[in-house]
C-alpha cells in the first residue's frame, strides 16, 4: 500500500517501476513501486485548494499529465519533476470547468481530455489545441475516458451511468456497456483493447469487461469507495486507489481474470 491524502487517480509508468497518483490535496506524487517510497510531488494549482482529477503517463514514460479544477492541465517531466507547460481550456471551450480525465495517445503526440460533454485533443510537443468533438447524446457530461493501446477505441463513461466505446477510425459508437446506479469514475484498457476495467466509485465496485462481446468477466467488491483504476502495461496487475488514501495492487491471470 502507498499512503497519501485521498487518492483520485493513478497510472503506471510504461516500465512498471513507478506509479503516479493524484490526490484531494491538489498534489500529484510519484512513487517507486519496489520500495513504496515517494520520489517527488507536484502541485497543480498552488493557490487553489482543490483535487487532482486525473493523471497519465506518456508512452515513453518521460512526461506526466495531471488535470484538475479550473480547466487546468499540467505537463511535467517524470525524471526531474520540473513543469513543462500548462494547458488551459478557456480558449478551447470558453469555460474553466473541471477536466475530469486525461490520457495520452499511443504515440505520445496527442493528449486527450474531456470537459462537460466534449472530448478535447492537444498537440503535446507544442501545447496547441487540435480539435474537440462530442461523444455523448443528450448533453450528458463525460466522467472518465480511456484509449485502447492501439488508439483505435475510445471508452467514455457519462453521468447517465453508461459506458460507450467509440471506434475513432469511423467516429461511430462501437459498444455500449450497462452501468450501475452511479457513473464509472475511472476506465482502463488492457491487452490490446480486448479488456476494459471500470471503477464504480460510490458502489465500491470494480468491473472487468471483454470489450468485443461486452461481457462482464469479473466484479470486485472493495471496502472503501474507489474512484480510479489502472492496468500495468503487461496486463498482469490491476491497481486502484480508494477514498482512504490507499493504493492497492492485485495480480491478474493471463486472461485478465482476478486470481
Amino acid at each position: 500500500m502507498f499512503e497519501t491524502n485521498g487518492v483520485t487517480s493513478i497510472a503506471f509508468s510504461p516500465d512498471s517501476k513507478t506509479l503516479v497518483s493524484g490526490g484531494w490535496d491538489d498534489t500529484t506524487r510519484l512513487w517507486e513501486i519496489a520500495s513504496g517510497s515517494e520520489l517527488f510531488r507536484q502541485c497543480l494549482n498552488p493557490c487553489d485548494d482543490s483535487a487532482i482529477r486525473s493523471v497519465a503517463y506518456s508512452p515513453d514514460g518521460r512526461t506526466l499529465a495531471a488535470s484538475g479544477h479550473l480547466g487546468t492541465v499540467l505537463l511535467w517531466d517524470s525524471i526531474t519533476g520540473q513543469e513543462i507547460r500548462k494547458l488551459d481550456t478557456l480558449a478551447f471551450t470558453g469555460t474553466r470547468f473541471d477536466v475530469p480525465t486525461v490520457v495520452f495517445s499511443p504515440d505520445g503526440k496527442t493528449l486527450v481530455g474531456s470537459q462537460e460533454d466534449w472530448v478535447l485533443l492537444w498537440d503535446v510537443p507544442s501545447g496547441r489545441q487540435r480539435r474537440k468533438f462530442k461523444v455523448h447524446i443528450d448533453g450528458e457530461d463525460i466522467v472518465s475516458l480511456a484509449l485502447s493501446p492501439n488508439g483505435s477505441l475510445l471508452a467514455c463513461s457519462s453521468k447517465d451511468a453508461t459506458i460507450r466505446i467509440w471506434d475513432l477510425t469511423s467516429s461511430c459508437e462501437w459498444r455500449s456497456l450497462a452501468g450501475e446506479k452511479w457513473p464509472a469514475a475511472s476506465l482502463a484498457f488492457s491487452l490490446q483493447g480486448r479488456i476494459l476495467a471500470s471503477a464504480w466509485g460510490r458502489d465500491k465496485l470494480i468491473r472487468v469487461w471483454e470489450t468485443t462481446s461486452g461481457e462482464e468477466i469479473k466484479s470486485i467488491q472493495i471496502a472503501s469507495p474507489t474512484y480510479t483504476v489502472a492496468f500495468s502495461p503487461d496486463g498482469t496487475r490491476l491497481a486502484w486507489g480508494d477514498q482512504e488514501g490507499n493504493v492497492a495492487l492485485r495480480h491478474l491471470s493471463v486472461r485478465a481474470q482476478i486470481t
